[in-house]
């Protein structure tokens, strides 16, 4: 399931149309609850450097604004003090270099990046491994942390504002790219590999996001069958079904400047 980080970057250089930017930090506990171990990255840019694109704000529709000429993980001396006055406790991170390309779209970004009037990133990844720590806040309360050790890099991006904690900054996602994202996630469940409270919770959230976009909630009572199967008392559970309004969910969809769970 493809997942969405923020980063209000720093830019290294600029030369000519090439510009190096950290776009991700590891080993502090971002506003996700997650924490992005040293190394996470290795895999994924070795293996998949050449098909990473580009793009802004995660316009997956779009061709690329730029070419992504190196992607690679950095160690906490090689971050700038900028980053780490963001995150002090960072152990390293990942640095993308990448050349604008002359569309106007691109032109635009490249000018805008030059007069700071655009200093955020994003990237879109999916979690390979990953496992979870209960940890105290500095406030003394317990936390779940995701320590995320594995990831597969699709794209990096520039983007107006980053995403929020509840959010990702994802504009014109086609409706079908959100179906199979839906389907990744079942997938997920029904193995077993998603339980934590913050997915039980998200889950619930899908739920509401369906209600309101036009799907209809039906309550449908336990059979005889499931009553043998299970020790819990009978209770109805909802089942989502898609209502005729799908077209008009479609265009509510589409209308989204933000769309996240």
């Amino acid at each position: 399931m493809k997942e969405f980080k923020s980063f209000p970057f720093a830019v290294k250089s600029i030369e000519g149309r090439a510009v190096t930017g950290v776009f991700a930090v590891f080993g502090n506990r971002d506003q996700y609850g997650d924490r992005l171990m040293p190394g996470c990255m290795t895999k994924t840019i070795s293996e998949q450097a050449g098909r990473i694109r580009h793009l802004w704000n995660h316009d997956f529709t779009s061709p690329p604004i730029a070419t992504v000429r190196s992607l690679r993980q950095l160690s906490r001396d090689e971050l700038p003090e900028t980053v780490l006055q963001y995150a002090p406790d960072a152990t390293g991170g990942a640095e993308v270099t990448r050349e604008y390309l002359s569309n106007d779209l691109a032109e635009w970004v490249f000018e805008a990046l030059g007069k700071n009037a655009i200093n955020e990133m994003s990237f879109a990844f999916e979690t390979v491994k990953a496992d979870y720590s209960e940890e105290m806040d500095a406030a003394g309360r317990k936390q779940e942390t995701r320590i995320v050790r594995e990831v597969k890099l699709y794209e990096t991006s520039d983007v107006l504002w980053g995403a929020n904690p509840a959010t990702a900054a994802v504009r014109s996602l086609p409706v079908e790219a959100v179906a199979d994202t839906l389907r990744s996630l079942l997938a997920e469940l029904k193995e077993g590999r998603r339980n934590s409270a913050q997915d039980l919770k998200m889950l619930q959230q899908i739920h509401d996001h369906a209600k309101e976009l036009g799907a209809l909630c039906e309550e449908k009572a336990m059979t005889d069958d499931d009553k043998e199967k299970s020790s819990e008392p009978a209770e109805a559970a909802p089942v989502v079904t898609i209502a005729p309004q799908l077209a008009l969910a479609e265009a509510r969809l589409r209308a989204m400047k933000v769309f996240g769970f």
